[in-house]
């Protein structure tokens, strides 16, 4: 029970802090993203166009990451594009719709929040606010052969695992959803 209200805790801090809040707004071709990063954080802009194609991607530094960006989409092919602003502690996605006659912000934010992966001793601890139900979980050795795999299907997860039998080395652990995957490597000693 102790670990449960000490998941759900690591969960309120995370979810206090999650992702870089914004706004898009239009001008005829022209997107403007304006950002309040909470945190001293950096951010990571990206554009994807409905192919999955990077179109643009830049990290700004905690000192310009509240100063609003300007996008001319004007000489991009009409469709849909993902915006995607990563910091820290998660992704936030918007995707908008490039027309003959402009841009149009479509509805819908996706927000997507870093797991949080503790390790202490040979014991590893894994949180995570599952927001979207369609995330696995997986546990991968020094070799990157694959140790353990698990669909996460709650949206509180917490899970422990004893990792005492494993020998010395690097291992990676991921939660993978939505063509996005949070990794850590942690060190068994």
């Amino acid at each position: 029970m102790k670990s449960f209200f000490v998941s759900l805790a690591l969960l309120a801090a995370t979810i206090s802090q999650a992702t870089v809040n914004f706004k898009l707004t239009t001008n005829g071709m022209v997107l403007y993203l304006h950002t309040l990063s909470i945190q001293k954080t950096d951010i990571n802009v990206k554009i994807n166009d409905q192919e999955g194609n990077t179109i643009y991607s830049k990290t700004f530094k905690s000192a310009e990451a509240n100063r609003a960006k300007k996008f001319n989409l004007a000489q991009v092919e009409p469709g849909t594009y993902e915006v995607s602003i990563s910091d820290n502690f998660g992704t936030t996605r918007q995707s908008v719709t490039k027309l003959t006659s402009g841009l149009l912000v479509n509805d819908g934010v996706k927000v997507f929040i870093q797991p949080q992966f503790i390790l202490k001793g040979r014991h590893l601890g894994v949180n995570y606010l599952n927001l979207n139900n369609l995330s696995t979980l997986r546990i991968l050795d020094p070799n990157n052969n694959l140790l353990y795999s698990s669909e996460v299907t709650i949206p509180n997860y917490s899970k422990q695992f004893d990792l005492s039998k494993l020998i010395a080395g690097e291992y990676t652990v991921a939660i993978d959803h939505d063509g996005e995957s949070f990794q850590k490597t942690i060190i068994l000693n």
